[in-house]
């Protein structure tokens, strides 16, 4: 369950996250046997009922990573055993090839009963590293039959078809969880508890499935904020808010220049309300991308800036200054360079003396495809001496970057490299909508 020597090598982390992971695992060797003797929560009886954590990516060049390395941060599982069900926390985990390993032995099991809220990859600011409150069993008969409640509502919904059917449930899904949060023997199930009521009722709401999921939300959020809960309050807030503007914007004849300065209008206030949520960082960048699609690029680099200066520590820092620098290209060199889908080296400095156009694309998006088709057609009209085309694909997987290049004749270079719309590729401008075009004179 753990790193292999290869495998930690060929992680391509940095020499400080290297001694790190390299360090938990030779621990976890030490104490696994000791722990998985003693500990009680898991039996040979035991199945996985529940599963929930932070899946993300950890760009290259991260404190000297040479690759992406993809993890799930804040695992959090139920397990049942004859009929008990408890909560354990695994902590995380990182992908190395088709595997996943973990990264030291689970929170629960290397100090008993106890868990490490704040995360390892990413951590909740404002919350300590030390193992915190005890997650043990999920209490009594009535904690249970709760808990074999919500498994038999998730088993309904996945079988539901109409949205009558899915509304329902998923409001007899809020009254459980809200049951369950009430019941907690903790603070840290409790905790639990409420934030996944809040992401999965935001889920339901912007896939239509749950229509008055954002009135729950509301309801949930005034009395987090009566009882003064601030953590969980600033974390249903920001996904009342989600939740709330996806809604709308889905609705027949929607005023959508309406919506989406009342939006903007929200986000600001929560960032004021809430500076040291963890959320926080993720609605200024959601700010300043609504103040570049609205045009005000100043507006932008200034919300891009603020989260560079004020989450240094964000994973959305890399993003936000790959944004700000591409809004302030205008009128400066640019040069990029990478590897592309061939394995060959490619930089537009070879492109010098001809006009270059860099397009970002994705097969998920369709007009990145229908894009290139007009592109070929600038590359016939003008010919190579003239114009010089890069693609930039952000696809997850190589794969369908391949097949839609090969089905539409594509023959000019295109850059790759893993990770998505969160590659180095993507972060190194900013890249945070597809198709994105720049022209270089």
């Amino acid at each position: 369950l753990l790193l292999t020597d290869a495998e930690l090598r060929d992680l391509g982390v940095g020499k400080s996250r290297f001694d790190a992971l390299a360090k938990k695992r030779a621990d976890a060797l030490a104490a696994f046997e000791r722990q998985a003797n003693s500990q009680q929560l898991i039996t040979p009886r035991s199945s996985w009922v529940h599963f929930s954590g932070l899946l993300g990516i950890i760009p290259s060049g991260t404190n000297g990573s040479t690759k992406d390395v993809t993890v799930y941060d804040n695992v959090m599982t139920i397990v049942e055993s004859s009929g008990d069900h408890n909560q354990m926390v695994i902590g995380a985990m990182v992908r190395a090839g088709k595997n996943w390993r973990l990264v030291s032995l689970p929170p629960a099991m290397a100090t008993e009963n106890s868990v490490a809220y704040s995360g390892y990859f990413f951590k909740t600011p404002g919350v300590s590293d030390a193992p915190a409150v005890t997650t043990g069993n999920t209490g009594n008969e009535a904690m249970q039959k709760l808990v074999g409640q919500l498994e038999e509502i998730d088993i309904q919904l996945a079988k539901a078809q109409s949205q009558s059917q899915q509304a329902s449930l998923n409001a007899s899904r809020v009254e459980i969880l809200k049951q369950l949060a009430a019941k907690s023997a903790t603070v840290e199930q409790r905790n639990n508890w409420i934030r996944q009521l809040a992401d999965t009722v935001t889920a339901a709401v912007q896939t239509g499935t749950f229509p008055d999921g954002v009135a729950h939300l509301e309801s949930l959020y005034d009395s987090l904020k009566a009882s003064q809960n601030s953590s969980n309050t600033a974390y249903v807030r920001f996904r009342m808010l989600t939740a709330d503007y996806g809604q709308k914007m889905q609705q027949p004849n929607a005023e959508f220049e309406k919506i989406q300065d009342q939006w903007l209008k929200d986000l600001a206030l929560f960032v004021q309300q809430y500076p040291t949520s963890a959320d926080a960082a993720e609605a200024t960048l959601q700010i300043a991308i609504g103040e570049e699609f609205a045009g005000d690029h100043q507006a932008a680099i200034n919300w891009y800036s603020k989260i560079v200066q004020q989450y240094p520590k964000s994973p959305l820092v890399p993003k936000a200054k790959g944004a700000a620098l591409r809004l302030q290209l205008p009128g400066r060199m640019l040069t990029l360079k990478g590897t592309t889908l061939n394995g060959s080296s490619l930089t537009t400095a070879m492109s010098k003396g001809k006009v270059t156009i860099v397009h970002y694309w994705a097969t998920l998006s369709p007009s990145s495809v229908q894009d290139m088709l007009l592109l070929k057609q600038l590359q016939a009209k003008y010919g190579a001496s003239k114009l010089a085309l890069v693609g930039v694909n952000l696809d997850m997987e190589r794969n369908s970057a391949e097949a839609a290049l090969q089905a539409n004749r594509i023959t000019w270079g295109q850059l790759y490299s893993r990770g998505g719309m969160e590659s180095e590729l993507a972060n190194q401008l900013g890249i945070v909508s597809l198709p994105t075009m720049l022209l270089i004179d």
